[in-house]
């Protein structure tokens, strides 16, 4: 079996750390992700902080660690290059990667900070010809999957609406650092799991801020929107104590509702309620998945690309649409 020569810019928590968090589904970061694939070799890792450099090291002694990006860029074609470095720094080291002319680009989300930058990154990229996989990951998780098989065959007839959340400790705009905000960081997250689960786009009629903060910013963002033929309701941020992500899919007959830790289907049938009425009652499938596969099901996805047994799920233009909606939030905002 062939194997692909990877490497890693950025060596932080999805580039490496949570890789080693004992409560996460693993793999959960790029290192351990294309580590764990058997086409692959993860042959070089970079970062600008020495000691994370040397603790990544200790985990890969037979990979190669470089004292610049200029260096490794330069050392060799490279199959598979990782982007996960801070959102503000996406632009100008997409520019430096897409130079060496690797094979494949996965691309931490979100895409950049602004949609501006994501377009010059967009732009960049198809002048390049090189083809970039956006790290959306819920678009591989199995949950997801399961759920978007039970919209494509109306399992529960039409879509109604769809009630969306992410709330973080995180304040949902930070003004100077919109790349930190749990707006776009996460954000893009939920405006993207909704595009892949309907196959629509979703357009904002209007969006409301709340709590606004001394110095700019809020610490909570709540919108309106509408696919074809569905209500759109969504909310980030607001300052809450745990991280919540949650989407709840309603349909005509039924109801889902899927996120972090959770997964609930539930049915509508004659109610053991109320005469004439039916009322939604719980399938008894709860957590389908002990494993989601959410990081291997990329990596995969990426080897069946590269082997021409795919096309990529989550390609850049999936990313920057994930952006321009997060945009239109913004610009809408009361």
């Amino acid at each position: 079996m062939s194997k692909y020569r990877a490497g890693i810019i950025g060596l932080g928590k999805i580039g490496f750390t949570y890789g080693l968090d004992k409560k996460r589904e693993q793999p959960a970061s790029h290192s351990i992700a294309l580590k764990n694939h058997p086409s692959i070799l993860v042959d070089g890792g970079f970062d600008i902080d020495r000691k994370r450099l040397l603790k990544w090291k200790k985990y890969f002694p037979e990979s190669r660690i470089y004292g610049s990006l200029k260096e490794m860029l330069g050392d060799g074609h490279w199959d598979i290059l990782v982007v996960a470095v801070n959102e503000e720094n996406h632009y100008s080291v997409m520019i430096d990667v897409l130079r060496a002319s690797p094979s494949l680009i996965i691309l931490e989300k979100p895409v950049a900070p602004s949609l501006k930058e994501a377009l010059l990154i967009q732009k960049e990229c198809k002048k390049a010809k090189i083809p970039v996989q956006v790290n959306h990951e819920r678009r591989f998780s199995r949950d997801y999957q399961y759920l978007k098989s039970l919209i494509e065959t109306k399992q529960y007839g039409r879509i109604k609406i769809i009630n969306a959340y992410v709330l973080t400790p995180s304040v949902a705009l930070m003004k100077g650092s919109c790349g930190r905000s749990a707006l776009i960081r996460d954000g893009t997250h939920l405006v993207d799991i909704i595009r892949y689960l309907t196959d629509e786009d979703i357009l904002i009629d209007t969006s409301f801020a709340g709590g606004k903060m001394n110095g700019g910013g809020f610490t909570g963002i709540s919108a309106i929107g509408k696919g074809k033929s569905f209500l759109c309701f969504l909310h980030f941020g607001y300052c809450i104590k745990p991280f919540v992500f949650e989407v709840e899919v309603i349909f005509e007959k039924g109801r889902v509702r899927i996120g972090n830790g959770v997964f609930e289907e539930s049915r509508a049938i004659k109610s053991p309620y109320y005469e004439g009425f039916y009322s939604l009652i719980p399938s008894g499938k709860k957590n389908l998945f002990k494993k989601t596969g959410y990081f291997s099901g990329m990596v995969k996805n990426c080897v069946d690309f590269l082997e021409g047994r795919d096309g990529l799920l989550s390609p850049v233009e999936d990313g920057v649409e994930a952006m321009r909606i997060i945009e239109e939030i913004k610009r809408k905002m009361r």
